[in-house]
Formats: structure tokens, C-alpha cells, sequence
């Protein structure tokens, strides 16, 4: 498992770069003009997408409360590798640029929390599998 001191990042700055990445307004912002030609019509998927952003924050919240707790170290090294491998990896961190970097699938601001979550939800379970190994 690679350490975040192979990365040339403190764990500390790879997990608030994480929170802040994801968590940031400006990754959510959605568009109503971009959500069809009549009122109704995008007014209705507007919300849709903003109740489904509001889900997703709210799933991303309740895992990360169980894991932000552990050992820095630890919790960077897990959203790492997490990133590699969660969400078809589009949520990974760029060791290069000292960053998280997202690949667009569809609408960013639809996609970005549940890549955080199921990010999160994989670095759980990385966790869970170190503090069973002896």
C-alpha cells in the first residue's frame, strides 16, 4: 500500500484536499438552463438532480463519520488506493500534482458525491481488512 509520504504530500494535506475536493460548492453547482427548453420540464430534473446530489452528500457524511477518525496516515494511504479502484477510479489522487483529480462521466455535479462516497465507502473497507491482518 503505498504512503502518503511516497506521494511528497502530509496525510494531513491529502485528507483535506479529499473533504475540500468534494465537498466544495462550486463541484455542485448545477445549471437549470442546462435542463431543457420549458420551465416544467427542467424545473422537474432540476430537482430531481439536486435531491440526488442532496442523497449522495448525505450517504458520503455517514461513512466518512466512521472512518475520519483513524490514524492520518492510515486514512490517506486508504482514499489512495480507494481512489484507484472506487468508482471506476475516476476519483484518484495525482501524486505529481499534490491533488485529487475527477474524470467527467456525464454532469460533474451529479457524479462527484458519489464518487466520494463509494471512495470512501472502499477506503472503509481497506481499513477494516489492516486492522484484521495480524
Amino acid at each position: 500500500m503505498p504512503t502518503p509520504i511516497e506521494t511528497h504530500t502530509r496525510p494531513e494535506d491529502v485528507i483535506v484536499r479529499f473533504v475540500h475536493f468534494v465537498l466544495s460548492p462550486a463541484r455542485t453547482r448545477l445549471d437549470i438552463r442546462l435542463y431543457g427548453h420549458t420551465w416544467a420540464d427542467a424545473r422537474e430534473a432540476f430537482l430531481g438532480d439536486r435531491n440526488k446530489i442532496r442523497r449522495d452528500t448525505y450517504a458520503f457524511h455517514k461513512v466518512w463519520d466512521r472512518i475520519k477518525w483513524r490514524n492520518k496516515p492510515d486514512l490517506a494511504s486508504a482514499l489512495i488506493v480507494a481512489g484507484r479502484s472506487s468508482f471506476s477510479g475516476r476519483l484518484c489522487w495525482d501524486a505529481k500534482r499534490g491533488k485529487w483529480e475527477y474524470t467527467t462521466g456525464q454532469y460533474t455535479p451529479t457524479e462527484i458525491r458519489r464518487a466520494a462516497y463509494q471512495v470512501a465507502l472502499s477506503a472503509e473497507t481497506v481499513l477494516k481488512n489492516q486492522d484484521s491482518q495480524p
